[in-house]
């Protein structure tokens, strides 16, 4: 199950909704794969050719992520990217650039635009498996 603040879904919700039409991506960093109060997230620069109907990490800010992350000791809890042209449904290409067992793999669909679909996926046995999310208020 997802665990995330409310701050952070409606974060990425915006993402996706002014990146359109092209995929918008990132990632949730924080301590554990559980997810907790430190947890931020950081948009990517999408790098793909195919604008609008896949996405694809730029390989050097890739890189200054996660060493970021390992120095503050955090993980990559959730990947995220939006699908513009279809429902948040894993297309092939996401299943096979899904390698993070314990991570989540968030999916926002912004072909409606007033209504956008959120949905969470768990990597099992070379699949992404739909989970559910428990979406938290945040507390001070």
């Amino acid at each position: 199950m997802l665990r995330i603040k409310e701050t952070l879904r409606q974060a990425i919700i915006d993402h996706a909704l002014k990146d359109a039409p092209i995929e918008a991506c990132g990632v949730i960093a924080g301590k554990n794969f559980c997810g907790n109060d430190t947890d931020r997230l950081i948009k990517m620069d999408n790098m793909a050719e195919e604008w609008g109907t896949s996405f694809e990490f730029d390989p050097h800010q890739q890189l200054a992520v996660w060493n970021d992350m390992e120095t503050r000791r955090e993980v990559p809890v959730v990947i995220y990217h939006s699908h513009t042209k279809h429902r948040a449904q894993p297309s092939n290409r996401d299943v096979d650039g899904a390698v993070l067992r314990q991570t989540h793999h968030v999916i926002v669909s912004t072909l409606d635009r007033e209504s956008p679909e959120f949905r969470s996926f768990v990597l099992q046995n070379g699949n992404l498996i739909e989970e559910s999310i428990e979406v938290l208020e945040w507390k001070q």
